[in-house]
């Protein structure tokens, strides 16, 4: 067993499943990769804490990467977009893809929450670092009706966009075939 310095624990990413916690690094452009679809995102509402002019949050899931929605000042603490499935869905990834616009437009740190009323979000399902361009982030499986991308710390970059938003997932468990 390997020494754990707890000063790395807030430039790592972090998955919280109940009580554990499993944090985790991964080597330069390498992402963990799951099995699971791409979500359709026809029933979706989307909103966030604020949008700049003609960059509206309805942008970042309309299938174009060439659209964006960016938020309307500077990324601060607190900031966030937010997703309405419409119904309780299983997913386990989220992709923010901001390579069309501007890569800077980036999250510094991030926290993810789910909520079944959009009123109750509990502690955070997710955590970690942003990046440039894209940012992929996976999870424990959970199902929920609505997430909440929390900015959780002030960026040192400009303002936060997101020119594409997927999520993936579906069924959970033993069900799923792996190749």
């Amino acid at each position: 067993a390997g020494a754990h310095d707890p000063d790395l624990l807030p430039v790592q990413n972090g998955i919280r499943t109940g009580n554990d916690l499993l944090t985790y690094s991964l080597p330069m452009g390498a992402s963990i990769q799951p099995p699971g679809a791409e979500l359709d995102r026809s029933g979706w509402t989307v909103k966030a804490a604020s949008n700049a002019a003609g960059d509206e949050a309805a942008n970042a899931v309309d299938g174009d990467l060439g659209t964006r929605w960016r938020s309307a000042n500077k990324v601060k603490s607190g900031d966030w977009f937010q997703v309405d499935f419409g119904s309780p869905t299983t997913f386990d990834k989220i992709v923010m893809d901001n390579t069309a616009k501007n890569a800077f437009d980036s999250l510094a740190k991030y926290q993810v929450y789910v909520s079944d009323d959009g009123v109750n979000w509990g502690s955070a399902v997710a955590d970690g670092s942003g990046d440039l361009k894209k940012v992929s982030i996976t999870m424990a499986p959970q199902t929920a009706r609505y997430v909440r991308i929390v900015a959780s710390a002030a960026s040192f970059f400009f303002r936060w966009s997101i020119g594409d938003l997927k999520i993936y997932g579906g069924s959970t468990g033993s069900t799923r075939s792996r190749p």
